[in-house]
């Protein structure tokens, strides 16, 4: 991740929120967490919204799980999270953060400056 947590969430400038409390402790781009504990906030943070989502999950879905996490190698593993995630960045474009659209239009000034 380049962009600042506040590109992604509405985290802004000292709101004194937990968002701010991560990125004091762990910096703008999580870069002050070991690989490990990114993968347990992501692990986490997915569980915690899978249980949120409305339906539930073809049977197959879990076979899949099983046969990714016993079949792939790690860095195949680590290319499906990338091809997943895009799906719940195209959510945050559609409902912006004040944060992102602020950092948009300021790099949009850069530009054409």
């Amino acid at each position: 991740m380049t962009k600042p947590i506040g590109y992604f969430t509405s985290y802004t400038l000292n709101d004194g929120s937990l968002l701010e409390s991560l990125q004091s402790e762990y910096g703008s781009t999580f870069e002050l967490m070991t690989e490990r504990e990114k993968l347990f906030l992501i692990f986490a943070i997915a569980a915690q919204l899978c249980d949120e989502a409305p339906g539930r999950c073809r049977d197959e879905i879990y076979v899949v799980g099983h046969q990714v996490n016993s079949s792939l190698p790690v860095s195949d593993r680590k290319g499906l999270l990338e091809a997943l995630i895009p799906d719940f960045s195209q959510d945050l474009r559609k409902e912006g953060s004040k944060t992102a659209k602020m950092y948009i239009a300021k790099q949009s000034q850069q530009f054409k400056a």
